[in-house]
Formats: structure tokens, C-alpha cells, sequence
């Protein structure tokens, strides 16, 4: 009975492992950070446009044209620090300089 758990535990640190050497960027996209968290896009850009979550905002040109347009990057950190505390707005002072420590 126990070696079936411990083959399911195994697979479950395998398969994480192979994400975590696969997704060697600390920065992901709106998608990719909709997927993390599993929750739509558009409840990716409502947590990003609401201040939930902060971003970076790139500019990048397109070929070599004067086209500008901006890419968002969010850190992995900034997405697990949102899981973990939730809204900024129910941490104490404390709780809010030991982030600013970790996160930077």
C-alpha cells in the first residue's frame, strides 16, 4: 500500500522538477502567469490593472520599424508573493518590509 503513494509522490517531484528546469525565466507573461496561477487572462490583467500584482512594461521594436510596442513582464516571485499574502492591503507594515526584503 505504501509503495503506490510514494511512486505518485516521486512522479508529482519529478514533474515538477522538469517545470522548474524548463521554466528557467524568473519573468513570464500575461499568459503564462494566467497559467501559473490558473485563472483566466482576463482575471490576469484585472489583478495587474488593479495593482494586485505589480509588472514591468517593455519596449520592444518589431523588425527593425518604427513600430513601438510594449511587452508586461511579471516576476514568478511577485506571483508567489500574491498566493502567499494575497492583497496588499491586508498586510501589517512588518509583514510588508520583510517582502520588500525578499523581493529585492
Amino acid at each position: 500500500m505504501l509503495k503506490p503513494i510514494l511512486e505518485q509522490i516521486l512522479q508529482t517531484v519529478q514533474r515538477i522538477e522538469s517545470q522548474q528546469t524548463s521554466d528557467s525565466s524568473p519573468y513570464c507573461t500575461i499568459s503564462e502567469a494566467a497559467k501559473y496561477l490558473k485563472i483566466s487572462v482576463s482575471s490576469m490583467r484585472r489583478l495587474l490593472r488593479n495593482g494586485k500584482i505589480p509588472y514591468e512594461r517593455i519596449n520592444i521594436n518589431k523588425d527593425n520599424s518604427n513600430q513601438n510596442s510594449s511587452k508586461i513582464l511579471i516576476t514568478r516571485k511577485h506571483l508567489d508573493l500574491f498566493v502567499f499574502y494575497g492583497d496588499r492591503k491586508n498586510l501589517s507594515k512588518k509583514e510588508i518590509d520583510k517582502v520588500k526584503e525578499w523581493i529585492w
